[in-house]
């Protein structure tokens, strides 16, 4: 079982996340991960970012959109953008701001 991930993503991500209220950078399961509250929104897991997001959701992406897969099992209403270029993760914006709002929304 590989627990890697691209470090220059987890930078990028973080840089970018840094400036929304209410986000905070931690770990889970040994990866960068993203938090709203106490509740994970992303992660950087293998050779791209796990988002919680529907597919539907993810479309406009500057990213390749897969099924997004720790060990092995599929994991619902969430979706694993792969850079080819990780300063690319900036223009996807709007997806973590979404997934923010669906988890808030989730919350209510």
């Amino acid at each position: 079982m590989s627990h890697r991930y691209r470090e220059e993503l987890a930078g990028g991500l973080d840089r970018l996340l840094r400036s929304l209220s209410g986000v905070r950078r931690g770990v889970m399961f040994g990866h960068p991960a993203f938090f709203a509250g106490r509740r994970m929104f992303a992660c950087v897991y293998g050779d791209g970012v796990a988002v919680r997001l529907r597919r539907d959701d993810a479309c406009g992406t500057a990213a390749s959109v897969r099924e997004f897969r720790p060990n092995g099992r599929t994991m619902l209403d969430w979706v694993l953008l792969v850079y080819e270029d990780d300063s690319a993760v900036a223009r996807d914006r709007h997806l973590f701001e979404r997934a923010i709002e669906i988890l808030h929304a989730r919350l209510q």
